[in-house]
């Protein structure tokens, strides 16, 4: 019999369990192989893709060793693998421990999240983009190298804060444009142009200085940080030892990028002021008109050593342009602006001018007419007829001399006199100048000192011209020195030169008027206690023919009131001649009163007759008198008052210019006083234009008379007079 556990075909429970296990396993195994077969399938899949992508991978453990990296990984580390693998990341790379890449990394960790930053490695001078990705071993990291990115993202944020920057100093410099292109304002805009220029160039401090054509220095005009000392420094710059002074000499622009190592610096006082104000670089810009001229230079100071860069300085440019346009059209408008101030003084003067002569031709034409009229009115002593005539040629002269000296001034400035040169001792020249004033000191009571040395004084000139040059000056001492004064002349020899000084106590000249007292017809306004008449050409007339001479004329005054002194300076020659020809003696005519009687009018009047010209008040008294009139003259303002209150005159003939008191002051106080009420009163002065009559009204004249006074007028007039 057979076993009852076998089954058909042999085969036991035991070994059919047995024959079903060994299949399994052999299934379970074909699956593991499969499985496995896959899973490195699929690893090599994944390497196969770490390898193929541009960013680098690394694995790091929870020991943060490297358990992975593709090869992207190792060429960006710049190590190979096995050297890699491994290895902590601390260990090769500890700069970046206490880093934001530590801290990223150990974030990533701790809180189990992506992290994705940007890091910059300072030893590769690279930077890195990370995305960190946590796991249950660890962390993986994708990185890639984004230095140009970053690079051109820093350009653009770079370009961007330029064009910013670039647009506010548009904005600024339009600004100024606009200003600059306006008409000239009463604030000028230089210190907004300094302002600009420290903007464009980035500087610290800046300034701008405009070439002063006197004295060829670059003065400071505007500045912005500087302080006294430094601006005292260069607020006069002649030389090339500085920057402005190079650009100034060279026209063209000068930067120096550190004032310590330069060598036109360099043992200078310049650059201890520099360094001192804390500048260690400069630049200076030339200001060059359109016509090639130098007007200044603009200059920008810095802190710290460097260079501009060529945008900036190309919009320093643009700036300097404009600036220049600005300045150049400032100095033409400046300049017309003196040129029509000049005319308007001219034209004043003109008119002035005008008015003076007249003036100064009526008085001595008023009384070559008065004395004429007596003349004619009745017969004459011997006596009485030879004064009158001495005083017609005297005011006859005064005219020819007006004349004359008009004409020498005209010669003079149109080229045409002529100078007869000999050799001449000035000492003759002095006492022939002396002889011909003399009677003018004498009339006035002057005390009248001179002072020549015993040896001769050589020199070669015009003994005429230079007697009038003299006797110039001498009138002009004598006519601005009140009576009893005191006039000094001296003549001598000093560093090879003849030198004449004359000084006076006179009434002096005011600091404003001495650099003008030598203009042409330039007339100094006169105290009233010095009324004295002159054209305003004899100093002018003096100066230009001393000139002529090679010689100089001064004036020198400590001030009104003070007195003045006039030197002469002429060059010495070496011998003169044993004869000298040509020392003419100059004329003098001395003026002695006149008087006179005659037929009367209808009614006499009392009549007070005031005029500082003694020659025209002895004529008119004259006249009146033999008019029948009985007259009282006076010839300063001060007495006036009290003598008409003393002579209760019916008619009052008054000066205007007279000295001591205003013409027009008496006439006001004469209408004031009630016991004077009925006078007449009528003007009589050489001023005869519209606006002195005028003011003649406004006084309280009754009537104006220009000088040379019409007899049969003023016998009209004097007729219209009350009686007692």
């Amino acid at each position: 019999m057979g076993d009852p556990n076998k089954e058909k075909g042999g085969m036991t429970p035991a070994s059919i369990r047995s024959r079903v296990k060994s299949l399994s396993n052999k299934a379970a195994s074909r699956r593991e192989q499969a499985l496995l077969a896959d899973a490195n399938a699929a690893k090599q899949r994944l390497a196969t893709v770490l390898e193929s992508i541009s960013d680098g991978f690394i694995a790091l453990d929870r020991d943060w060793a490297y358990t992975a990296l593709n090869n992207q990984a190792c060429e960006s580390m710049g190590m190979r693998r096995n050297k890699i693998l491994g290895r902590r990341i601390w260990d090769l790379y500890p700069d970046t421990i206490g880093t934001r890449f530590e801290a990223e990394l150990r974030r990533a960790v701790t809180q189990r999240e992506t992290v994705r930053f940007d890091y910059f490695y300072p030893p590769r001078n690279r930077w890195y983009e990370n995305r960190i990705y946590p796991s249950a071993d660890g962390i993986s990291i994708f990185f890639s190298d984004v230095t140009e990115r970053k690079r051109a993202e820093e350009a653009l944020i770079a370009s961007e804060k330029r064009l910013a920057a670039d647009l506010v100093l548009m904005k600024s410099l339009q600004e100024v444009s606009t200003r600059l292109v306006q008409d000239v304002a009463a604030d000028p805009p230089l210190l907004e142009i300094v302002d600009a220029a420290i903007a464009i160039t980035g500087a610290d401090m800046g300034i701008i200085q405009l070439l002063d054509r006197g004295s060829g220095a670059l003065k400071i005009v505007a500045s912005r940080g500087f302080d006294s000392p430094f601006l005292e420094f260069f607020n006069a710059v002649h030389d090339c030892r500085t920057a402005c002074g190079r650009a100034m000499k060279s026209g063209a622009r000068v930067v120096i990028g550190d004032v310590t190592t330069s060598p036109v610096l360099m043992g200078t006082p310049t650059l201890d002021v520099m360094l001192t104000a804390g500048v260690l670089a400069v630049q200076a810009t030339p200001l060059v008109s359109h016509s090639g001229q130098l007007l200044g230079v603009l200059s920008t100071q810095y802190r710290t050593p460097r260079v501009p860069a060529d945008r900036d300085l190309h919009l320093l440019d643009v700036l300097v342009r404009q600036a220049t346009d600005w300045i150049e059209r400032t100095h033409s408008q400046e300049e017309l602006r003196l040129a029509k101030k000049a005319l308007e003084e001219a034209d004043r003067r003109k008119d002035e001018f005008l008015a003076v002569l007249a003036h100064e031709l009526r008085n001595p034409l008023a009384s070559i007419m008065a004395g004429s009229r007596l003349l004619r009115r009745r017969a004459s002593s011997a006596l009485e007829s030879e004064q009158t005539r001495d005083l017609i040629e005297h005011e006859v002269g005064q005219l020819s001399r007006l004349v004359d000296d008009l004409l020498d001034v005209s010669r003079i400035t149109t080229g045409r006199v002529v100078l007869r040169h000999e050799a001449l001792d000035l000492r003759k020249v002095v006492k022939r100048a002396l002889e011909s004033t003399r009677p003018l000191f004498e009339e006035r009571k002057h005390r009248l000192q001179f002072d020549l040395p015993r040896k001769p004084v050589r020199v070669r000139g015009d003994a005429v011209r230079l007697v009038q040059v003299l006797s110039n000056l001498l009138a002009n001492a004598a006519k601005y020195t009140p009576t009893a004064g005191t006039i000094r002349l001296t003549a001598g020899m000093t560093g090879g030169q003849a030198v004449v000084r004359i000084l006076d106590s006179g009434m002096g000249i005011a600091p404003a008027d001495l650099p003008r007292i030598f203009d042409l017809f330039n007339r100094i306004e006169r105290s009233r206690d010095h009324a004295e008449g002159g054209l305003g050409i004899g100093l002018t007339l003096s100066r230009r023919l001393v000139d002529m001479h090679k010689g100089s004329l001064e004036a020198f005054s400590d001030g009104p009131g003070r007195g003045s002194e006039f030197v002469v300076r002429l060059p010495l020659v070496d011998a003169l001649p044993k004869s000298s020809k040509g020392l003419a003696r100059p004329r003098h005519e001395r003026l002695s009163p006149a008087a006179g009687c005659g037929r009367g009018p209808a009614r006499s009047r009392r009549i007070l007759l005031v005029d500082d010209n003694k020659a025209f008040a002895t004529a008119m008294t004259s006249l009146l008198n033999a008019m029948g009139h009985d007259v009282q003259a006076v010839h300063d303002g001060v007495a006036v008052i009290a003598t008409a209150r003393a002579l209760r005159p019916q008619v009052v003939l008054l000066d205007i210019n007279l000295p001591g008191k205003c013409g027009y002051d008496i006439a006001r106080e004469i209408r004031a006083d009630p016991a004077l009420a009925d006078t007449l009163l009528v003007a009589v002065t050489g001023y005869g234009q519209e606006d002195d009559k005028r003011q003649a009204q406004r006084a309280g004249f009754d009537h104006h008379l220009t000088k040379p006074v019409d007899e049969t007028v003023l016998a009209m007039l004097i007729d219209e007079a009350p009686t007692d």
